[in-house]
């Protein structure tokens, strides 16, 4: 699982080739690419992989995942990938372009009240060094307006 889509600030454009279409949210910088080249979070394309239902094949095109029979990813052409090429492979050593990419997307802070933006790739490090007055921890944007929520509530049954 990645990053939701709405803490994203960069174009839609630049952001869409990035969206895992398994959970539908930005992938996670450990992201997945598979011989076709579509990017997923590991862990979703994983999950995809090992259900039964999958057939082991990639849930944006329908390409055999199963087998090094597949479509190279490293030619990009239609050829049938040689012994030893992966039908899927870790975004970063497939395509580091792409994974240098994927790092600059602009995002802000997913913890509500948190003014922080910057790139995508300097997220994790901010979550851990940032100090959201909540020990660390930090709330999303939802459960702050929930705790807002529930504290106007209160309010109005002590009137």
């Amino acid at each position: 699982m990645g990053l939701e889509l709405k803490y994203t600030i960069s174009p839609e454009s630049h952001v869409a080739e990035f969206c895992c279409l398994i959970c539908h949210q930005l992938c996670s910088l450990s992201a997945s690419v598979t011989g076709c080249s579509h990017v997923f979070c590991t862990p979703c394309l994983t999950r995809w992989l090992e259900s039964p239902n999958s057939s082991k094949r990639c849930p944006a095109c329908n390409m055999d995942l199963s087998s090094s029979t597949s479509e190279s990813w490293t030619t990009g052409n239609t050829s049938k990938a040689g012994p030893g090429l992966p039908v899927v492979a870790p975004l970063q050593t497939a395509q580091p372009l792409a994974y240098r990419v994927l790092r600059r997307v602009k995002v802000r802070c997913p913890v509500g009240g948190c003014r922080w933006k910057g790139d995508y790739g300097d997220l994790q490090r901010h979550m851990v060094t940032a100090e959201h007055g909540d020990g660390g921890e930090g709330k999303t944007e939802e459960e702050t307006k929930d705790i807002d929520m529930e504290e106007a509530e209160e309010e109005k049954e002590e009137k």
